[in-house]
């Protein structure tokens, strides 16, 4: 059975998504966003690439931070309308698979296509609308190392 897609056209064009714990827009930070979307999902066979994310309607940013417990001290985070737009300006739209996973039900991967083919690298005009999306915040909730 495929991994389930989340429309986004029928979410809020406000909800929020975590991309990821960091600064997306720190320059040490690109290589390890293409190497990470060039991963498979080793749980979901199906998904070949993308970008580990959290999502869930009408959760707010305040939410998923909490849930995602991450260890970095900022965190980067879209909204929807926001992702969608600056994807467009490339050529691209975002799809987002529900991907749970044990401890993260909101787990869900982001991944990138142009003319509706899903993308198995990131390319650097994608990488950069991805960033221009982001907005980095403070993580209230870091998570220290053990």
């Amino acid at each position: 059975m495929p991994t389930p897609a989340v429309d986004l056209r029928q979410v809020s064009i406000l909800s929020e998504i975590v991309l990821r714990g960091g600064d997306v827009a720190h320059p040490a930070a690109r290589n390890g966003l293409k190497a990470q979307y060039a991963r498979p999902n080793v749980h979901y066979p199906d998904v070949r690439a993308g970008l580990s994310c959290l999502f869930r309607p009408g959760a707010s940013l305040d939410e998923l931070a909490r849930e995602g417990s991450y260890r970095n001290p900022k965190l980067s985070v879209a909204i929807v309308r926001r992702l969608i737009r600056d994807l467009a300006t490339v050529g691209c739209e975002p799809v987002l698979y529900a991907t749970p996973v044990a401890g993260y039900p909101n787990h869900h991967t982001l991944v990138v296509a142009r003319s509706g083919v899903i993308e198995f690298t990131l390319r650097d005009d994608a990488l950069d609308a991805l960033i221009r999306a982001m907005t980095v915040v403070d993580n209230p909730y870091q998570r220290q190392r053990p």
